[in-house]
Protein backbone atom coordinates (compact mmCIF):
# COMPACT_ATOMS: atom_id res chain seq x y z
CA UNK A 1 0.00 0.00 0.00
CA UNK A 2 1.56 3.53 -0.99
CA UNK A 3 0.78 6.34 1.86
CA UNK A 4 2.05 9.50 2.93
CA UNK A 5 3.23 10.46 6.46
CA UNK A 6 1.45 13.58 7.86
CA UNK A 7 3.70 15.14 11.10
CA UNK A 8 2.69 18.39 12.45
CA UNK A 9 3.69 19.91 15.89
CA UNK A 10 2.55 23.35 17.47
CA UNK A 11 5.68 26.25 17.44
CA UNK A 12 5.23 25.91 21.50
CA UNK A 13 5.84 22.01 21.71
CA UNK A 14 8.76 22.39 18.81
CA UNK A 15 10.40 24.87 21.50
CA UNK A 16 10.46 22.38 24.37
CA UNK A 17 11.59 18.91 22.56
CA UNK A 18 9.00 16.89 23.35
CA UNK A 19 8.32 13.77 22.67
CA UNK A 20 5.74 14.87 19.54
CA UNK A 21 9.01 16.25 17.57
CA UNK A 22 8.92 15.93 13.98
CA UNK A 23 11.54 13.49 13.68
CA UNK A 24 10.30 11.30 16.80
CA UNK A 25 6.87 11.18 14.94
CA UNK A 26 8.89 10.19 11.29
CA UNK A 27 10.83 7.37 13.12
CA UNK A 28 7.74 6.30 14.50
CA UNK A 29 5.65 6.15 11.74
CA UNK A 30 8.43 4.83 9.53
CA UNK A 31 8.73 2.07 11.90
CA UNK A 32 5.58 0.96 11.80
CA UNK A 33 5.48 1.15 7.84
CA UNK A 34 8.10 -1.32 7.58
CA UNK A 35 6.20 -2.89 9.75
CA UNK A 36 2.80 -3.06 7.91
CA UNK A 37 4.46 -3.66 4.50
CA UNK A 38 3.39 0.48 3.87
CA UNK A 39 5.63 2.86 1.26
CA UNK A 40 5.89 5.83 2.00
CA UNK A 41 5.85 8.13 -0.72
CA UNK A 42 5.97 11.69 0.82
CA UNK A 43 6.14 13.08 4.63
CA UNK A 44 3.85 16.03 4.82
CA UNK A 45 5.02 18.17 7.82
CA UNK A 46 3.17 21.38 8.92
CA UNK A 47 4.11 23.97 11.93
CA UNK A 48 1.07 24.82 13.28
CA UNK A 49 -1.21 24.80 16.19
CA UNK A 50 -4.33 22.51 16.22
CA UNK A 51 -6.98 25.12 15.30
CA UNK A 52 -8.65 25.01 12.31
CA UNK A 53 -8.10 28.37 11.58
CA UNK A 54 -4.25 28.10 11.54
CA UNK A 55 -3.06 27.52 8.02
CA UNK A 56 -1.64 24.08 7.73
CA UNK A 57 -0.72 23.68 4.14
CA UNK A 58 0.21 20.10 3.72
CA UNK A 59 -2.97 19.06 5.41
CA UNK A 60 -5.24 21.22 2.73
CA UNK A 61 -2.62 19.18 0.08
CA UNK A 62 -4.59 16.22 1.62
CA UNK A 63 -8.13 17.36 1.98
CA UNK A 64 -8.04 19.01 -1.05
CA UNK A 65 -7.13 15.31 -2.82
CA UNK A 66 -4.19 16.75 -4.28
CA UNK A 67 -1.13 13.60 -3.63
CA UNK A 68 0.50 11.18 -5.59
CA UNK A 69 -1.61 9.13 -7.70
CA UNK A 70 -2.02 5.75 -5.86
CA UNK A 71 -1.68 6.89 -2.67
CA UNK A 72 -4.09 5.01 -0.44
CA UNK A 73 -3.81 6.27 3.15
CA UNK A 74 -2.58 9.12 5.73
CA UNK A 75 -0.11 7.94 8.44
CA UNK A 76 -0.34 9.82 11.68
CA UNK A 77 1.71 9.31 15.00
CA UNK A 78 -1.17 10.13 16.68
CA UNK A 79 -4.93 10.99 16.56
CA UNK A 80 -4.16 14.61 18.05
CA UNK A 81 -1.53 15.27 15.41
CA UNK A 82 -4.84 16.08 13.06
CA UNK A 83 -6.87 17.56 15.74
CA UNK A 84 -7.26 18.14 19.50
CA UNK A 85 -11.14 17.24 19.90
CA UNK A 86 -13.13 14.43 18.26
CA UNK A 87 -15.43 16.87 16.08
CA UNK A 88 -12.64 18.25 13.83
CA UNK A 89 -10.97 14.67 13.96
CA UNK A 90 -13.85 12.90 11.99
CA UNK A 91 -14.22 15.91 9.71
CA UNK A 92 -10.71 15.78 8.37
CA UNK A 93 -11.39 11.77 8.55
CA UNK A 94 -14.46 11.95 6.72
CA UNK A 95 -12.67 14.24 3.93
CA UNK A 96 -9.74 12.12 3.43
CA UNK A 97 -12.24 9.09 2.92
CA UNK A 98 -14.02 10.52 0.09
CA UNK A 99 -10.46 11.45 -1.30
CA UNK A 100 -9.96 7.90 -1.20
CA UNK A 101 -7.52 7.81 1.79
CA UNK A 102 -7.75 5.51 4.66
CA UNK A 103 -6.36 7.46 8.00
CA UNK A 104 -4.10 5.50 10.29
CA UNK A 105 -3.14 6.34 13.34
CA UNK A 106 0.01 4.45 14.59
CA UNK A 107 -0.08 5.30 18.45
CA UNK A 108 -1.69 2.41 20.45
CA UNK A 109 -2.19 4.08 23.63
CA UNK A 110 -5.28 5.25 26.32
CA UNK A 111 -5.79 7.62 28.43
CA UNK A 112 -6.09 11.42 27.93
CA UNK A 113 -3.83 11.99 25.35
CA UNK A 114 -3.47 11.42 21.61
CA UNK A 115 -5.47 8.31 20.26
CA UNK A 116 -6.59 7.56 23.54
CA UNK A 117 -8.88 10.43 24.12
CA UNK A 118 -10.24 9.44 21.16
CA UNK A 119 -10.82 5.61 21.16
CA UNK A 120 -13.98 5.00 22.84
CA UNK A 121 -16.12 6.65 20.32
CA UNK A 122 -13.94 5.74 17.51
CA UNK A 123 -12.81 2.31 17.77
CA UNK A 124 -9.62 1.76 15.44
CA UNK A 125 -8.42 5.18 14.67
Amino acid sequence: MKAVAYCRIAPEEEASLNAYAIEVQKSDIEAYSKDHDIEIVEYLVDHAGTGIKEPRPELDRILGGMLEEGVQAVLVASTDRLASNVKTYLMYRMQMSQKGYEVVCIEKTSGETGAGKFAPMLGRA
